[in-house]
């Protein structure tokens, strides 16, 4: 039915809700009537969905089926003109209990397939590559999941996986390896596709927050049941925590690599605004720093006694260390008596490489984290895209004071402007469907005035290297 001549309906609602259990012998029952809630939580720092239903049992299903934690269930709607189906893997059972005589109520949790598969295949393999064609192979090879992959890896790498899970091996080349845009990877799995797309996804921060907002997010709007995501309520849950980040190194820090095999230590200076600066607008402004102490002046210079220490130029806040082996650091291109050398092992990394993963990672979980209560959107109405994690999305955020001026603007600044959606929570219940959704980001909003003048270079050399131990002379 077109959508002018459909009837007026809750901005909430959604049509044709199915929910089909798969027995462990392949009786399948349409269970939709006995569902009270049904929560599915995808975000990017999860590279599978999850969640869990809720049942109403007057019918013996917990016995007579059995539901025993090895089901299948089948979700499918219709939400604005696209139909939606997936299949989950009932996994186990909670909360099982009485509410009235012959009738119970319990949990079912949920997980997508490459979960499963994942949990039944235990390998031990090598690999040689870019970091992303490696984690592109796992997949393939031990989940059955093609990956879409929007960003190639900075390094590539000589891997053996010993007796490991596919995805905590791919986890731990994630963590460890930068994208070529110099920030770091996440993987993760959409609940709605992209026309022509994998469902997962293997993308740099970089690249996600550089692409242009699929909508506007205006908090508290009313409007016409025909518009779709409308905000009931919004929450910062925290922001700019400082301290955190400055003791975690994310604004400054020291990078220690210990080479047992050429007996050398060497002290590399982490400077965020160089090496990992914020993807967007700087949060920490120019002249916020410390008058410098007599420790600070022996290491930065007479030249600034005078002045404040920018936190930028603040070193010693934390230390990362990185063991590498000068043997390992070979390429492809690199022979040893006519032999061409693999690339790198993967504990062989450059330098910064692992303070800079630390900086984002850090910074983001410290940083502006919005959570929004707001109507389901299923596909983008322009370019018929999926809304879901890895999209971002411009966000007015309204100033906490009355218009005293006319040219006084309505808009937060600092903390309105593009984000992240980080992760997502599909929640229906009652033949409601409405989403709890998380926007990230690494800095401030762009429209904010919070600095004059450019940001300073570190002028600084880097550390001498320093001799950990006295070789031993045969």
């Amino acid at each position: 039915m077109p959508r002018s001549e459909r009837p007026q309906f809750n901005p909430k609602s959604l049509e044709q809700f199915e929910i089909v259990l798969t027995t462990y012998n392949g009786n399948e029952t349409d269970i939709s009537p006995l569902v009270t809630e049904v929560s599915i939580f995808e975000t990017i720092y999860n590279s599978f969905l999850y969640g869990e239903i809720v049942v109403v049992d007057n019918s013996a299903m917990l016995s007579q089926f059995p539901i025993i934690g090895q089901e299948k269930i089948r979700f499918s709607w219709f939400r604005d003109e696209e139909r939606v189906e997936k299949e989950f893997y009932a996994v186990g059972v909670f909360d099982v209990k009485q509410n009235l005589p012959a009738v119970g109520t319990y949990g079912i949790t949920i997980t997508s397939e490459k979960q499963m598969r994942n949990a039944i295949s235990l390998f031990s393999k090598s690999y040689r590559g870019r970091g992303d064609e490696i984690i592109s192979d796992v997949y393939r090879e031990f989940l059955d999941v093609d990956i879409e992959v929007d960003a190639e890896s900075k390094t590539a790498h000589s891997i053996v996986f010993p007796y490991i899970k596919p995805l905590a091996a791919c986890d731990m080349v994630r963590k460890n390896i930068l994208a070529e845009d110099g920030t770091p990877f996440f993987i993760f799995e959409k609940f709605y596709d992209d026309p022509g797309r994998e469902s997962t996804v293997l993308s740099s921060y970089g690249q996600l927050y550089g692409q242009d907002p699929i909508r506007q997010i205006q908090p508290q709007v009313g409007g016409n049941v025909e518009e779709r995501g409308q905000i009931y309520n919004f929450q910062i849950m925290k922001a700019y925590d400082t301290l955190e980040q400055l003791s975690k190194g994310a604004y400054a820090s020291s990078t220690i690599t210990v080479d047992p095999s050429a007996n050398r230590v060497e002290i590399f200076d982490f400077n965020f605004r160089k090496h990992a600066e914020p993807i967007a607008k700087d949060p920490i402004a120019v002249d916020f720093g410390f008058t410098p102490s007599e420790y600070h002046l022996g290491l930065l210079g007479e030249s600034i006694s005078n002045a404040t220490i920018p936190v930028h130029k603040l070193y010693e806040t934390n230390l990362t260390y990185t063991l590498k082996n000068v043997y390992a650091f070979a390429d492809e291109t690199t022979t040893r008596e006519g032999e061409n050398l693999p690339p790198p092992t993967l504990g062989s990394l450059e330098p910064l490489d692992k303070s800079i993963v630390s900086s984002y990672l850090t910074r983001l979980a410290a940083n502006t984290s919005v959570m929004l209560h707001m109507d389901s959107i299923a596909y983008n109405e322009t370019d018929g895209s999926g809304f879901g994690v890895g999209k971002t999305v411009e966000l007015d955020l309204p100033k906490f004071a009355p218009k005293l001026d006319e040219n006084d603007g309505p808009r937060d600044l600092v903390n309105s402007g593009k984000y992240l959606i980080s992760a997502v929570r599909h929640y229906i219940s009652g033949n409601e469907y409405t989403m709890s959704v998380e926007l990230i980001r690494d800095g401030i909003g762009e429209e904010a005035e919070l600095y004059v003048g450019d940001v300073p270079e570190v002028d600084r050399e880097p550390r001498e290297r320093e001799q950990i131990y006295e070789p031993i002379n045969e």
